[in-house]
């Protein structure tokens, strides 16, 4: 019985310390699970967490397997925690270099700003000290112009003196130099003041002088009135003219233009009573003449002939393929379609009966032709033409004379074109072409040109205008495929004599 109850006994104290280590080994699973999840997180409060719950399952645990697996956790936590605050070192140090590089790259930059502004100011004053040099320059050359002025001995380069004095005052910035020019100035006031009350002195003398001269002028035209002929008279006036230039007096003026009226009515009387003569005497002679008769459209018998002309001209070459097709307009110049010149010379026109007149002269024509801007070696320029022409034509005219005063006609006939000199070169002073005669350098250009000629006019009176064109009949092309003609349009005006 009693062994039954000790049997019991022990079976139950060994279910009891079975029931113990099962319990506690269940509770340190839980905190080595718990520290587990506390060290996936990697920061150093978690780490020590995690520490303490494998530290409290290392008490829970029993067997010592568990124990050193507690252990290797908390060395692995501490490895953890070691490399933590090692990056945490260094990030801190990183930091630190940062702020110290950033510190350097601020104290560079505020050096840099300092000496970019200790320059700034050494230009501004520099530019500073040019301005007052360049200043106190101006102000000397105002200065020495005012003493030149002031040197001539007259109001008004004294005026222009004070003038110059008070710009030099204004540049100057020495107050001894300030004092200098306002002296100066109170000096040419002075000056002007002496020179106008000599000047008005003088002005009063010049006036007596030019009254007594009027005086004697009046009195001589007064002279001459009285004998009454014509050039006594135009004597008259040209005195009495000459006391009113003289006179200072307004009245005495125009007591001067009355007296002048005066001598042209005498004047005119003088000539009516003449003319009256004449008339009378002329009537007296009278005798009848019989009328002349002139032919059909016949010229007047004082007709000019001859005369003064000037004009403009404008010439072409015509190019032609001789295989057909319209001819082309081309000038000296690849980017030309002309070239435009003056006409000046002698007009000879003999005129004969029933209207036929001859149309011939000598002149001479200038032409000009400047081509668009070209490149040479990188030197821009532009090609230039000049060229001096000999120019005589022979035309038969015929001539509708409807007055004396206007005359329309019309003429045609040849003329002769002969180059004098044909010169081209550029605009631009390091260029020039290899050949400058103009005739030479190009393949079709002939210095003579017989042309066929043909045009129209005007005449009024003494001022002839004419039109006129001309065609080439000298073939100056050396290609067989191409013919090149020079064809010419010329209007002038003429004076005739």
């Amino acid at each position: 019985m009693n062994t039954n109850n000790l049997l019991k006994k022990l079976l139950f104290v060994i279910l009891l310390c079975l029931t113990g280590t099962v319990s506690a080994q269940t509770q340190g699973d839980k905190l080595f699970q718990e520290g587990r999840r506390l060290q996936k997180v990697e920061t150093v409060t978690s780490q020590k967490d995690a520490i303490k719950n494998f530290n409290a399952a290392k008490i829970a645990y029993t067997d010592k397997s568990s124990k050193a697996k507690c252990d290797e956790q908390i060395q692995v936590c501490n490895k953890i925690i070691a490399r933590i605050e090692k990056e945490k070192n260094s990030e801190a140090t990183a930091e630190k270099r940062r702020k110290a590089q950033e510190e350097q790259e601020r104290a560079e930059a505020a050096k840099r700003e300092k000496e970019k502004a200790e320059a700034a100011a050494r230009a501004a004053e520099e530019k500073r000290r040019q301005e007052e040099a360049y200043a106190h320059d101006v102000a000397v050359s105002y200065y020495k112009g005012a003493l030149e002025s002031q040197a001539k001995k007259n109001a008004n380069s004294q005026r222009v003196a004070i003038t110059l004095f008070q710009k030099a005052k204004d540049s100057f910035t020495s107050e001894k130099e300030k004092r200098d020019c306002d002296n100066q100035i109170a000096t040419c006031q002075q000056s002007i003041m002496h020179l106008e009350a000599q000047e008005m002195s003088q002005a009063q003398n010049q006036a007596r002088s030019n009254d007594a001269a009027a005086d004697q002028a009046y009195q001589m035209a007064q002279d001459f009135q009285r004998t009454q002929t014509e050039s006594s008279q135009l004597s008259a006036i040209t005195m009495y003219e000459r006391a009113r230039n003289l006179y200072t007096s307004s009245d005495k003026r125009a007591l001067c233009d009355n007296q002048i009226d005066a001598c042209n009515r005498t004047i005119n009387g003088i000539k009516a009573a003449n003319a009256a003569r004449y008339n009378e005497s002329v009537s007296s002679k009278y005798t009848h003449r019989k009328r002349s008769h002139k032919n059909f459209n016949c010229p007047d018998e004082e007709r000019n002939v001859a005369g003064f002309t000037m004009g403009w001209v404008q010439k072409h070459w015509a190019v032609k393929n001789t295989s057909g097709g319209a001819a082309e307009k081309m000038g000296y110049w690849d980017d030309s379609k002309n070239i435009n010149g003056m006409q000046v010379g002698i007009k000879i026109e003999p005129l004969f009966k029933y209207g036929f007149a001859l149309n011939t002269g000598i002149f001479y024509e200038f032409y000009y032709s400047k081509g668009a801007e070209s490149y040479y070696d990188g030197e821009s320029y532009h090609p230039i033409l000049m060229e001096h022409v000999l120019y005589v034509p022979l035309h038969f005219e015929y001539r509708l004379n409807f007055s004396r005063k206007f005359q329309l006609f019309f003429y045609g006939g040849a003329g002769i074109d002969y180059g004098l000199r044909a010169k081209i070169k550029t605009d631009n002073e390091y260029l020039s072409f290899d050949e400058d005669n103009g005739y030479k350098a190009s393949g079709a250009w002939d210095r003579f040109n017989p042309s066929l000629e043909f045009g129209a006019g005007i005449c009024m009176k003494h001022v002839q205008f004419d039109f006129s064109m001309a065609r080439g009949l000298k073939d100056m092309s050396n290609d067989p495929d191409y013919t090149v003609k020079q064809n010419k349009m010329m209007v002038t005006m003429s004076l005739m004599y």
